[in-house]
């Protein structure tokens, strides 16, 4: 629900520090957001946020599923103190608008941008800050290192800022959100590095990762982190060389990702046609998150010997350089597996145990013995009926094909790796987040960690959605007798099947009588004794994409039965040659923890330095300081560019006392596209209308209710807020309403 900007008040309290401990509940603000939450959206583990609402406490691993879901409703919080206190006749805006999710961006956005930092900002020296927090200075105070960027990057184009910091909690299972409404105020241009905290010498860090050697260890000392490097080819990831800009994504999502630790996963997703592509720890649209990803994907290669990119058969190409690599299907035709028919959920992973890192007892010195993800494989939640069965059968059920090709996968991984350069990249990401996860397991957080996040990210598109793998597999072999490896090889086939998805019903099926019978066929999968198939209206669905009309597990593995018998290269031989085929949806899902406490840390005792541990694989050498040239300890001000904020004025003659009229303009003053009309209706009522360059945003608030109406390219949202007390309580509303972005007829009365 992140709404791309916010108009709220100046509270009309002046109380520069207020505690609310001990005070009473009616000094809160309920936020009640449930009647805004689908509850039939799927989380990441296939199973309904409903189903977590249900209960009355929450396990932590409970509220990492919902955190991403959940946590934009704190957009709400504006909009609620606008209910309970004068709105501004001044607008603001939410800070991280300001930055378009297609450019570089420093790393501090990503955290205001998901709901659990609100920063909103009026173009003329005031910024409001939501929080995290019991009371408004206390939550200034703990999250002063991350919010001082956003204050900073302000500072840098306004000079000295008004500041106010709301206080709010979160509860996840109540979908309640608690405000304290009373702000803490100051006023300051500096922020500086929080006080004993040693601070990072930036520039030293840039030229560290500019010099192009893997990451192989760190020092921490009173002079502040100095990283040690092996020799090695350049390390990379998605294509290109590592910067400081991927330590920066990989501090943040080891630091600062809340209950929803880091991982990327392929879960179910409410069509069976697709997978969710999932990130944890603000790794999505980066460059790590793309590399995490595409070794994810590259699964499905292993498992099917297909591209998940190009759709091409690369089971050749890989047997160049791993010659006994066998895909899973190849290895069910040697076997004489017959799977056909069956659905192949399997969830494969790496896992970040493996990566060990080495460090005397007082975390001063690190290093990185192993740098190294291991493969792995069970069955998937939707195989089993229950989640008893799933956890007593998910490993014993793994087919035998799939077993060899993890184990082939893990003892040549570095052949692997000259054929997909994802699986080479893993290996570093392995290194960032290995010493990120040291330094958060440091018993004296005594660094600055904090500046990394003025660094900027450059923007790499993660995509939400993944297809289905649909494949077909084909062996033809000599009077029925048992093929042996060379014939697998030399005689299989496999087809790519899922473009078929994307194709118009009519161009698949041809006819109304092939539909019908392909919905027989459906049925037959469900295991229906009386088969009734609805009467469907060719005529309107003959248009419509294939994958529009497969909504169920029996409706893809039908389809997926009907491509087979239809584009069988085979189907034509002699009738004494025997063909065999395994017929698959490959349901593959997958992902990586890579939480800080996945890692293996493991402290040497009464050492005085890290040695070689003879009984783990070192890395190419021992690590050792690359001589980088002569720098100095840059002022963190360098890394901090101004708030890329379009300035808005007041257009004269057109304000007063209860109306108002802003617009934004350029260097030049030429009035621009963004424009806010406010206008004070009496001493309670009002209404406002902000135009900028993404939505319209309308909000008229009237006896003690209020009407949200938002227009953005994906679409329009109304709301209503209800308030009752100290209670408010946000509903849905169904609405027609159009907002145009002219003046207002309202405001010119």
């Amino acid at each position: 629900m992140k709404s791309f900007a916010h108009i709220v008040s100046i509270s009309i309290f002046v109380f520069t520090m207020l505690t609310p401990a001990g005070s009473s509940n009616a000094e809160w603000i309920l936020v009640r957001y449930k009647d805004l939450v689908n509850p039939e959206q799927i989380v990441r583990t296939g199973e309904r946020i409903g189903t977590y609402l249900s209960s009355q406490t929450l396990a932590n691993s409970s509220k990492a599923l919902l955190q991403p879901h959940l946590d934009p409703f704190i957009d709400l919080l504006p909009d609620a103190l606008d209910m309970v206190s004068a709105p501004s006749m001044t607008p603001f805006r939410d800070v991280s608008a300001f930055y378009p999710r297609e450019l570089s961006e420093p790393a501090w956005v990503e955290l205001f941008r998901d709901g659990r930092f609100l920063a909103l900002y009026d173009g003329a020296g005031t910024v409001r800050l939501f929080l995290p927090g019991t009371s408004p200075r206390r939550a200034y105070q703990n999250n002063y290192g991350v919010v001082r960027h956003c204050l900073a990057s302000i500072s840098k184009t306004a000079g000295k800022i008004n500041v106010e910091v709301y206080s709010y909690q979160h509860d996840y299972s109540k979908t309640e959100l608690k405000l304290y409404p009373l702000p803490y105020r100051f006023s300051s241009d500096a922020f500086p590095i929080p006080q004993n905290k040693i601070p990072l010498n930036l520039t030293e860090l840039f030229a560290f990762f500019r010099a192009g050697k893997p990451l192989a260890g760190a020092n921490v000392n009173e002079k502040g982190l100095t990283l040690l490097a092996a020799e090695g080819e350049t390390p990379k990831v998605d294509g290109v060389p590592i910067t400081l800009s991927d330590f920066a994504v990989a501090y943040r999502s080891i630091f600062h990702a809340g209950q929803n630790s880091a991982f990327i996963s392929l879960d179910p997703n409410a069509s069976p046609t697709l997978a969710t592509v999932n990130f944890g720890g603000y790794l999505e649209n980066t460059a790590v998150g793309r590399t995490v990803l595409s070794a994810d994907k590259r699964f499905k290669t292993i498992a099917a010997g297909l591209d998940p990119n190009t759709f091409t058969d690369r089971s050749n190409e890989i047997r160049q350089a791993v010659p006994n690599f066998l895909s899973a299907v190849e290895r069910d035709l040697l076997g004489y597996s017959n799977v056909n028919g069956k659905w192949i959920g399997t969830r494969f992973w790496f896992y970040p145990e493996s990566v060990e890192i080495e460090t005397n007892e007082n975390f001063s010195a690190a290093r990185l013995i192993r740098a190294r993800f291991t493969a792995d494989a069970e069955r998937q939640r939707d195989d089993f009926k229950s989640s008893d069965d799933f956890e007593r059968f998910k490993q014993t059920m793994l087919s035998p094909s799939i077993r060899e090709c993890i184990a082939n996968l893990n003892s040549n991984y570095d052949l692997y790796s000259k054929v997909f350069s994802e699986f080479k990249e893993l290996d570093h990401v392995a290194r960032l987040l290995g010493i990120c996860s040291w330094l958060k397991r440091r018993p004296a957080q005594v660094l600055d960690l904090d500046a990394l996040l003025s660094v900027e990210v450059p923007v790499k598109k993660t995509p939400k959605t993944k297809t289905q793998m649909i494949a077909a597999a084909w062996l033809v072999s000599k009077n029925n007798s048992r093929p042996d490896q060379a014939a697998v090889i030399s005689n299989r086939s496999i087809q790519y099947l899922s473009t078929y998805l994307d194709l118009s019903i009519e161009e698949v099926f041809g006819t109304a009588d092939v539909l019908t019978k392909f919905l027989e066929l459906v049925a037959k999968e469900r295991g229906e004794e009386n088969i009734s198939v609805p009467n469907l209206n060719w005529d309107f669905v003959k248009s419509k994409k294939v994958r529009e009309i497969l909504t169920t597990r029996a409706h893809l593995l039908a389809f997926t039965k009907f491509l087979a018998s239809v584009t069988n290269p085979l189907k034509n031989l002699p009738q004494e040659e025997g063909t065999f085929y395994s017929m698959n949806v490959l349901s593959i899902g997958g992902g990586i923890n890579l939480g800080a406490d996945e890692f293996t840390i493991r402290v040497r005792r009464n050492r005085g330095s890290i040695r070689r541990n003879r009984r783990s694989a070192p890395i190419a050498k021992p690590p050792e300081f690359l001589r980088l040239p002569a720098v100095s300890l840059p002022s963190v001000t360098e890394f901090i560019r101004p708030i890329p904020a379009p300035e808005l004025r007041r257009t004269s003659g057109y304000s007063n006392s209860k109306r108002s009229n802003y617009s934004s303009v350029d260097a030049t003053g030429n009035v621009k596209t963004e424009n806010y009309w406010f206008l004070r209706k009496n001493n309670s009522d009002w209404r406002d209308r902000l135009i900028t360059t993404r939505a319209v945003r309308e909000r008229h608030y009237e006896g003690g209710g209020m009407v949200i109406h938002e227009e953005n390219p994906e679409g329009a949202t109304s709301i209503i807020g209800v308030k009752q007390g100290n209670v408010i309580v946000f509903k849905r509303q169904e609405s027609d309403v159009k907002v145009s972005n002219e003046v207002p007829e309202w405001w010119k009365e």
